[in-house]
């Protein structure tokens, strides 16, 4: 059995329930999250059925992530990625898994693992040159673009420095190919949600009663609401249905998107917009069953290096989703083939409530795509069957490097 050491930087509840069923069949495993971001959270607790195979911990460096300032973020990044090797030369695993891990962050582990002979498999989340070249291509005076493609370049030998990498989409098999990956050291696996841990819920639930929400009809947004995402459609939604009382635009996050909408449900007295913290995770089937339609939201720029998680969840939740983004994106492209909902691109906030007020008014529709969302769901996340493949790149991957 293998020793592995698997960090997820943001605590999502598919990495660790890999790292259940790993630590199931008798590997031991220690799962890592960066305690310090603001994201919502997996199933991060030892719990008394897990086995004893299973670690997990949250690695600290003493202060807030500042996600978005860059210098400041670059600091504790670099910091965070010295810290993170210690803990890897410490436990000296069989092998390295990385996700959610920008090329800052990943630098020092990737330097540590070389040294000791230790194999590295990058779970690639985002290709992060192309959001970071993107994103500040207009800042410090034109010099963004020169800085996303340092990165660019950075990222790319990244991969080609580790023994195996797990794409999301076969979007990204263009960006592994031109890093210099050949067919065998590259496996696409699309990410999942736990679907044991997300069962369809009944509308009619404490947390439903507890939000004054039973007796409404409501579109929820769960999630991030970052630089990838327009805050600006979800008060466009609101005020489309501010004259219809028995409407609620409800918005669980925290952080940039989040402040900006009580600033605008502020100026613009939208009633109707609920705004919530995140919740814990237990709580999320609830909190997902209290929704008509879930709402995902992902900006064009996004389109190919970002898949948004939620819309994974949302699928276990058996409910319809509206989302606003390209239609090229992997999310969009499932909603779309299994007739989970609607999709229209992410400028087109009249276009997004239109279909919103078609999602209020049909019924029937709602349930039908509904259905198609739980259905794609169970026909398609099953962890036994992901982890067996995780489990011969690992074995693979130990092999090969021995």
């Amino acid at each position: 059995m293998a020793k592995i050491f698997l960090h997820d930087s943001s605590g999502h509840p598919f990495q660790v329930q890999l790292s259940r069923e790993l630590a199931k069949r008798g590997h031991h495993v220690l799962h890592s999250f960066m305690g310090e971001m603001q994201t919502p959270r997996g199933n991060l607790s030892v719990n008394n059925s897990d086995p004893t195979t299973l670690r997990i911990e949250g690695l600290d460096i003493g202060r807030p992530f500042p996600k978005y300032s860059y210098l400041k973020r670059l600091h504790y990044e670099w910091d965070f990625g010295r810290k993170l090797a210690g803990i890897i030369e410490q436990e000296a695993p069989d092998v390295f898994i990385a996700s959610n891990m920008s090329p800052d962050r990943l630098a020092a582990a990737i330097k540590l693992c070389r040294k000791k002979n230790i194999p590295i498999v990058i779970w690639l989340q985002d290709i992060y040159s192309h959001a970071i070249q993107h994103l500040l291509s207009k800042k410090y005076f034109g010099m963004g673009w020169f800085i996303g493609r340092y990165y660019l370049i950075k990222e790319k030998r990244q991969l080609s420095q580790a023994d195996h990498t797990v794409l999301i989409t076969e979007d990204f098999m263009d960006f592994a190919r031109s890093s210099g990956l050949v067919e065998d050291e590259i496996t696409v696996q699309h990410n999942w949600a736990p679907l044991d841990e997300l069962p369809v819920a009944s509308r009619l639930n404490d947390w439903a009663q507890e939000q004054k929400l039973v007796d409404k009809f409501v579109f929820l947004y769960a999630g991030t609401l970052g630089l990838k995402h327009n805050p600006a459609l979800l008060a466009q939604l609101a005020e489309r249905f501010s004259d219809q009382p028995e409407v609620i635009i409800a918005v669980i996050s925290e952080g940039l998107g989040a402040e900006w909408l009580q600033k605008a449900k502020t100026e613009r007295k939208l009633t109707n917009l609920l705004l919530l913290p995140f919740q814990p995770f237990e709580a999320l089937p609830e909190v997902l069953a209290s929704a008509d339609v879930l709402l995902t939201l992902l900006e064009d720029s996004a389109g190919v290096f970002s898949v948004p998680s939620k819309i994974l969840t949302y699928l276990c939740a058996g409910r319809p989703i509206l989302m606003a983004g390209p239609t090229i994106n992997l999310g969009a492209r499932i909603i779309q083939q299994e007739k989970a909902g609607m999709v229209c691109e992410a400028k087109e906030a009249t276009t997004f409530c239109e279909l919103a007020a078609t999602l209020y008014e049909d019924v029937g529709l709602r349930k039908e795509q509904a259905l198609h969302a739980r259905a794609y769901a169970e026909k398609t996340f099953n962890i036994v069957r992901i982890a067996d493949r995780f489990e011969s790149i690992i074995e693979t991957t130990i092999r090969r490097k021995r």
